[in-house]
């Protein structure tokens, strides 16, 4: 029998059904055992305890001798084991009241135990492999399996080529993900209808095209060979924050080429070679075709996404489990001391990692100096009006009549300031103009913007050897025994910010002062307790800038916030690879719709027009704020121009823009359901405005014109 005819035989055998049932139960028994062993290995404390500080030293003597890499998959294994068994390490409540420890250190240790997590991860992964058995192929990922991996452990060990040896052992699980994610997609899209009919073939033509070979490879590439550039000797928060730019940011870019050129060649290489003709002559109408292509396309997305999505979780939680600086273990410290869950124990490293970087934050910036703009700025000048009045005469109430007198009061009093700097200002222009200014609408906006920006500008500037003062509102502080300290983030400019310049300040949050040696222009945090946060949600911020700097210091617009954790990370990450999930729909909408009436190339050039366009709105807004087309001399024509191509671009792309994904994930930034919501709808009505166009347009080509060649 040959070869070919024995892989036929064991391809039946796997597709039969006492084979499924029968791997099936094994992989239970194996998840099961595996789940009760870990279990009974981690009752074990002392002997985890002896484990993990041998493991510790042969780590340290790996990195001195520089050949930490030798390790191996079997280091990583190990790695894997120890972190599960600190994960299940239930202490002995009855142990630690004989130690003579308080209650609330044993329940929060009790607590912070996650035992059904690793259960859980066992769980998803049985899961997983029962699905590929009742695929059909149990026997077919096994042997890929092994095939890859036995050479992969041999090449690890060799000196010169592990790398290769960690490519493979990264590179095969991702692929057998990928197909697994196509065969599932084969199942989800074997319907009847047209639409199904012609994305099914969109995924056929995926695994066949040689331009989306070439990107599908290079993502596995990618995600495989980028956990091996982390440098080791950094902080564990560091590294995980790089894996997460480089596992997202470069995979979403490596994703939108690929959606960008195979949405515009599945649609203009049939046109070019004719086999549109096969399709539209059968019972499909012009709509039901476009919008197969792009579910086909969108399709193939979600699930390259998914494997993104799965390899970088997975590794991220790998790297979490890695000791950080000042531990042994993960969350054990040189002491043998577990800190899980108790914060104040845990090193620097851990710490920022859990409270800055894998976490959901919100931030709130300090109340605008406009007092217009601050309803709690305009309510604190109504409250010190109010009591002035009511101390100077008696016979005054406090009434909501006599607060609505205070607010317009307030008003005309802030109207007149700005409508007589506005008239200094005229002046000034008229001066150096050695005429009378013409006073448009328009450069009276002008004016008055640049009059509000220089006080805020000023209130932004902390003189030297000054004090300045700033007001958080809202300020919602975690509450309950998990109270995670809040962040101060800044970033300060001074002169032209020389970066062997370190400045000395001191911030005051509501009555305690912190000293801090401040680098310019780089965002700097600064952790404080939640009890400094009044009970109305008010910080107030002083920040002093010392006398033995040189010069004045100042924030910019967003140099300084608040942040405070709303949630874990990943429920965020889920967010952010839908938000990564809908952009990509949008650029498979626009090569599709180009496609049907260019030719690949061109549509190529419109397509990567957009996606440039949507990409650069964000700096294109923040360009615009500073770039006015009106001048003190007059309107400047050219700057005129340059904003009646740019505002249309910044405010079509905004949303776009906004959605920020790998930044809000590497900063440990919560992206709401909102934001969510706000860019689904946006992006999903341009996507169909796109998809509509083509449509139009495609109805009425005439396709079937026989060009004599």
């Amino acid at each position: 029998m040959s070869l070919s005819e024995r892989l036929g035989q064991l391809n039946r055998v796997q597709r039969t059904l006492w084979f499924r049932l029968g791997a099936t139960a094994l992989v239970v028994l194996m998840a099961v055992g595996l789940a009760i062993g870990l279990w009974i290995a981690s009752r074990d404390l002392d002997g985890i305890m002896n484990d993990v500080a041998m493991r510790a030293q042969e780590r340290s003597q790996r990195v001195v001798a520089g050949t930490e890499a030798e390790s191996g998959p079997v280091g990583v294994v190990r790695d894997a084991i120890d972190s599960a068994l600190l994960s299940m390490q239930v202490p002995d409540a009855e142990e630690l009241r004989d130690r003579g420890l308080s209650e609330e250190f044993i329940r929060r240790a009790i607590d912070s135990a996650s035992p059904w997590s690793v259960v859980g991860a066992i769980g998803v992964v049985a899961a997983l492999a029962i699905g590929v058995v009742w695929l059909g192929l149990g026997l077919s990922y096994t042997g890929i399996l092994l095939a890859g991996w036995v050479p992969a452990l041999i090449l690890s060990y060799i000196p010169g080529l592990q790398g290769l040896g960690t490519l493979l052992f990264g590179a095969i699980p991702l692929a057998l993900a990928f197909l697994t994610g196509m065969e599932t997609l084969k199942i989800a899209l074997s319907g009847p209808s047209p639409v199904l009919a012609v994305a099914r073939n969109v995924l056929a033509e995926a695994v066949r095209m040689k331009i989306s070979i070439v990107f599908i490879v290079l993502l596995i590439l990618l995600l495989s060979t980028t956990p091996s550039l982390l440098n080791d000797e950094q902080p564990l928060r560091y590294r995980v924050q790089n894996w997460l730019q480089y596992g997202t940011g470069l995979s979403f870019v490596v994703l939108a080429l690929l959606t960008l050129f195979f949405s515009t060649a599945t649609v203009a290489f049939e046109q070019r070679d004719k086999v549109i003709w096969q399709t539209m002559t059968k019972p499909v109408r012009a709509w039901e075709y476009i919008l197969g292509k792009w579910s086909g396309v969108v399709a193939l997305n979600a699930v390259l996404l998914t494997v993104t999505a799965s390899g970088v979780y997975l590794f991220t939680e790998y790297l979490r489990r890695q000791p950080a600086h000042g531990e042994i273990a993960y969350q054990v410290d040189y002491s043998g001391q577990i800190t899980r869950g108790f914060p104040e124990r845990q090193t620097e490293d851990r710490r920022l990692l859990e409270s800055q970087v894998l976490v959901a934050r919100t931030g709130r910036g300090p109340e605008a100096f406009n007092i217009l703009a601050s309803e709690y700025r305009m309510s604190l000048a109504i409250d010190n009006l109010v009591a002035n009045r009511l101390a100077s005469d008696s016979s005054l109430s406090d009434t909501p009549a006599l607060r609505r007198e205070l607010r317009q009061e307030l008003t005309d009093q802030f109207e007149t300031a700005i409508d007589n700097a506005i008239q200094a200002e005229i002046e000034d222009a008229e001066n150096r103009a050695g005429g009378p200014l013409r006073a448009t609408p328009s450069a009276m906006r002008n004016f008055r913007r640049e009059v509000l920006d220089r006080w805020e500008s000023r209130y932004r500037t902390v003189p030297l050897g000054g004090m300045q003062t700033y007001l958080f509102t809202g300020i919602d502080p975690p509450r309950g025994r998990d109270r995670a300290s809040l962040t101060l983030q800044y970033n300060i400019n001074a002169g032209t910010n020389d970066p062997s310049k370190v400045y000395r300040v001191f911030f005051d949050i509501n009555g305690q002062q912190f000293e801090r040696q401040v680098a310019l222009d780089a965002a700097q945090r600064m952790l404080f307790h939640p009890d400094l946060v009044g009970d109305d949600g008010i910080v107030q911020l002083t920040v002093l800038n010392a006398e033995g700097n040189d010069r004045d210091i100042s924030f910019p617009p967003d140099g300084l916030e608040i942040l405070s954790i709303a949630g874990g990370y990943e429920l965020n990450f889920t967010r952010i690879m839908f938000v990564m999930w809908v952009k990509l729909a949008f650029i498979a909408a626009v090569g599709v719709a180009a496609s049907t009436f260019l030719s690949f190339p061109v549509a190529c050039l419109v397509t990567m027009s957009i996606l440039f366009m949507a990409e650069s709105a964000g700096f294109l807004q923040d360009s615009l704020r500073d770039y006015t087309a009106m001048t003190t001399e007059g309107r400047d024509w050219v700057a005129t121009v340059v904003r009646l191509i740019a505002v249309p671009v910044a405010w079509t792309f905004s949303v776009y823009a906004e959605s920020k994904p790998t930044a809000s994930l590497v900063d440990g930034r919560l992206l709401s359901w909102l934001a969510l919501a706000k860019t689904i709808i946006v992006l999903g009505l341009w996507s169909l405005a796109g998809l509509a166009t083509g449509w139009l347009i495609f109805r009425q080509r005439e396709l079937a014109t026989y060009s004599g060649k």
